[in-house]
C-alpha cells in the first residue's frame, strides 16, 4: 500500500492532438509515482481523444472523462467536473500545452507536506519557446497580505500567478470552482474568489518546475468577428462577479485600481465596430458600484465619440495617436 500522498493533475483539453503528448510524457517522467492525471476532453474534433486514449491503455493512471452535455462549453466547465471526480489529496491545475519539470511534484509535495501551516503553495514557471525551456527573466513571487494580492489581481500589470502555478490542498479548494459563464478573465476571477472567501495561507517560492509554452505564431484578432465586444462582454460579467465577492470596503480601497483597469480595457478594446450597449452595461455595472467620476466619465464619453467619428476617416493607427494626444496629454 502506498502511504504517498495521491496528487490529481487536471488538465482540460480541446483540440491539442498536436501537443499533448508531449505533455502527457513529462507527466510519465515524473519523479514523484503517486498521482492520478485526469483529463476532461470539452469536445476536441480533432484526434485529441486518440492521442489521449494511447497514454490511458500504456498507464492508468491516466484518466480520460469527457465535460458533460449539460455543462456549458468551456475550460472552466472541464476543470471543475474534473475536480468533481479526482480523489488527490493535492490538486494541481496544468494546462493541455505546458510541461513539467521531472521534479514538479516531487519538490512540490515535499515542501507542501514539510509546510503543512500553508494551503497552497505557489511555484515559478518558466518558458518554452520553440522547443527550448528557459527560465523567465521577469518571474516575481509574490508575498503579500490576501487583500494586496487581490488588488494584484484585480488591478496589477502582471497578475501574480497563473492558476497552474499553485499546488492546491484538496480542503482549501473544496467549494472554490471555475465561474463557467466567464470566457475570460477566469483564473483571475477563481484566483480573487479563494482569497476572499478562504483567506487561505501561502506562500510563493521562486523555484521553476514547468514551462509555459510560447505561441510563436502572430496573434490574429479580427475585428469583424466581433472581438472587441466579446472582450468587453466578459469583462461586464467578471466585474460583476468581482463586486459581489468584494465587499465595500474592499472595493473602496481599490477604486482607482479597478477604474483605471476599466478605462484601459475600454481603450484597448473599442473602435467603430463595438456596440455602445456593450460599453455602456460596462460602465453602468461599475458605476454602480464605483461611482465613476464625472471627469473620467466624460473622459470615456469624448474617446468612443472621436473613434466613432474619425475612424473610417484616419485610419486605426492614426486615430489611436490621436487618442493619445487628446486624452493621454499630462501636461
Amino acid at each position: 500500500m502506498n502511504d504517498s500522498p495521491l496528487v490529481s493533475v487536471i488538465i482540460p483539453i480541446y483540440n491539442r492532438a498536436h501537443l499533448i503528448g508531449e505533455t502527457l510524457e513529462s507527466i510519465l517522467e515524473q519523479s514523484y509515482q503517486n498521482w492520478e492525471c485526469i483529463i476532461v476532453d470539452d469536445g476536441s474534433t480533432d484526434t485529441t481523444v486518440e492521442v489521449i486514449k494511447e497514454y490511458v491503455q500504456k498507464d492508468n493512471r491516466f484518466q480520460l472523462h469527457y465535460r458533460p452535455f449539460d455543462r456549458l462549453q468551456g475550460g472552466n466547465a472541464a476543470r471543475n467536473y474534473g475536480f468533481e471526480v479526482s480523489k488527490g489529496q493535492y490538486i494541481n491545475w496544468f494546462d493541455s500545452d505546458d510541461l513539467m519539470a521531472s521534479f514538479f511534484l516531487e519538490k512540490r509535495l515535499d515542501f507542501i507536506e514539510k509546510n503543512n501551516q500553508y494551503d497552497f503553495v505557489v511555484f515559478s514557471m518558466g518558458l518554452l519557446k520553440e522547443g527550448i525551456k528557459q527560465v523567465d527573466k521577469h518571474r516575481s513571487s509574490v508575498n503579500e497580505s490576501n487583500i494586496n494580492t487581490i488588488k494584484l489581481f484585480v488591478a496589477g500589470k502582471k497578475i501574480p500567478w497563473q492558476v497552474s502555478r499553485p499546488i492546491y490542498k484538496r480542503n482549501i479548494i473544496q467549494n472554490i470552482k471555475f465561474n463557467e459563464s466567464l470566457l475570460r478573465f477566469q483564473d483571475i476571477e477563481y484566483s480573487i474568489r479563494l482569497l476572499k472567501e478562504k483567506n487561505p495561507i501561502y506562500i510563493s517560492i521562486d523555484e521553476t518546475d514547468s514551462f509555459y509554452r510560447i505561441n510563436t505564431e502572430p496573434e490574429k484578432r479580427n475585428e469583424t468577428s466581433g472581438f472587441q465586444n466579446k472582450v468587453l462582454i466578459t469583462a461586464i460579467d467578471f466585474y460583476t462577479s468581482i463586486f459581489e465577492i468584494l465587499d465595500k470596503e474592499d472595493l473602496d480601497s481599490l477604486k482607482p485600481e479597478i477604474l483605471c483597469k476599466v478605462y484601459s480595457l475600454i481603450k484597448a478594446n473599442q473602435n467603430q465596430k463595438t456596440k455602445f450597449k456593450v460599453l455602456f452595461r460596462l460602465l453602468k455595472i461599475v458605476n454602480e458600484y464605483l461611482s465613476i467620476p464625472v471627469k473620467m466619465k466624460l473622459k470615456i464619453f469624448f474617446m468612443i465619440m472621436i473613434n466613432k467619428i474619425l475612424y473610417q476617416k484616419k485610419g486605426h493607427y492614426r486615430m489611436l495617436k490621436m487618442n493619445e494626444a487628446i486624452f493621454d496629454n499630462k501636461k
